[in-house]
């Protein structure tokens, strides 16, 4: 059986479950379904499979052997929510479900369904699906959270096959929080007393490391570098520099960088037959010259995806929580009063299956105002 969600602010709750549509007492019945279409609220504790999953993020209505009939009742459905705003119904007050024909609502959760089930017969969950799963869950939990932007509560939406290495986008109606001009924010601001961003050090360099095998340096990557590659006449922002033009140009050797960071081993590894194989994972299809840039990116980028979860549910029951995720970072709408829980986040944040990374952590009244602190 497959379980649809219709779960639309506090007053819109429910289900679509075996051809009919529930709005209380159907905790039971959805606890024994294996599927759902995407991550609501009220499916934690249990263990759906996602089937949003499975789209790779195409529209529900392309696996559908029905199209012209689901088009035609999403376009009827669309026509009902457009009337309402025009009528300026309240639905603060209302569930929009509720103002629909019966007959209509089930039509359409009828060919949802049919179309879910197509989906399943023709696609295979791969192996990704557990990091998959953790970045819908994520993202689904951050898009249901408001920032003030400008002093007006906004939020923040992302798509996570918006790229080849799993880095999530911006869609088109969320705050463009992975794209924002610097310049721009300083308009954010948090809705409790600040926002705390945690930031891991070298990121990428330390993922080349954990994969190569090499223990993790405590101290700043970067002066590490200087001491032990470099000579310490050189400045930390030269050291960067250089460092981050070794590693994804192919082309450029240093016998110095080589003696440390193995990149050739870390390809052979990964790489093979056109794709690269992630340990969370993901197989992607690369040039071998492109593969490490992908290799690190798409690892670091889940290391950041696993952690941030981990975070938020530490964070259930509190007044902090999971505001966005900026590539390598994770930004928290924090409440002072909560410090006691710092020195607990900051061990999940550094500790991830690939060993453990140090992070910096910032805090900041708005997002253009973050200043580092030691904790």
């Amino acid at each position: 059986m497959i379980v649809q969600a219709l779960d639309i602010k506090d007053n819109c709750k429910g289900v679509f479950f075996d051809g009919h549509l529930m709005t209380n007492d159907y905790q039971q019945k959805i606890s024994e379904a294996k599927y759902a279409w995407k991550y609501s609220g009220i499916f934690e504790g249990m263990s759906h499979d996602f089937l949003y999953i499975l789209t790779r993020g195409a529209p529900l209505e392309e696996f559908s052997k029905e199209k012209q009939q689901f088009r035609e009742v999403k376009q009827i459905l669309e026509a009902h929510q457009r009337a309402s705003v025009t009528a300026k119904v309240e639905m603060s007050e209302n569930c929009f479900y509720d103002l629909l024909p019966a007959g209509l609502l089930s039509r359409y959760f009828l060919l949802r369904e049919r179309a879910m089930i197509n989906l399943l017969e023709n696609r295979n969950f791969a192996e990704d699906k557990q990091i998959l799963h953790k970045a819908h869950i994520l993202t689904s939990r951050l898009s249901r959270r408001q920032i003030l932007v400008n002093s007006v509560p906004r939020q923040i939406s992302y798509n996570i096959f918006g790229t080849k290495t799993g880095r999530f986008t911006n869609s088109r109606t969320s705050v463009p929080i992975l794209t924002m001009k610097r310049d721009d924010r300083g308009g954010l601001s948090p809705k409790n007393s600040v926002f705390l961003e945690l930031d891991y050090n070298a990121a990428e360099l330390r993922t080349l490391l954990a994969l190569q095998g090499t223990a993790q340096p405590e101290e700043d990557l970067h002066f590490w570098n200087m001491k032990n590659i470099y000579s310490s006449k050189m400045t930390r922002d030269e050291a960067k520099r250089k460092i981050f033009a070794w590693l994804y140009n192919s082309k450029l050797h240093d016998k110095q960088i080589e003696g440390i960071y193995n990149r050739e081993h870390v390809q052979s590894q990964f790489w093979s037959s056109g794709y690269i194989s992630t340990p969370f994972g993901r197989k992607i299809e690369v040039e071998r010259k492109n593969s490490l840039n992908y290799l690190l990116q798409s690892t670091t980028n889940d290391i950041v995806i696993e952690n941030a979860l981990k975070i938020s549910e530490a964070l259930k029951g509190k007044r902090s929580f999971v505001c966005f995720t900026m590539h390598d970072s994770v930004v928290l709408d924090f409440c002072r009063s909560e410090t006691k829980l710092l020195k607990d986040i900051k061990g999940l944040f550094m500790n991830n299956r690939l060993g453990r990374y140090p992070c910096n952590i910032a805090i900041g009244k708005n997002y253009g105002a973050m200043r580092k602190v030691k904790i």
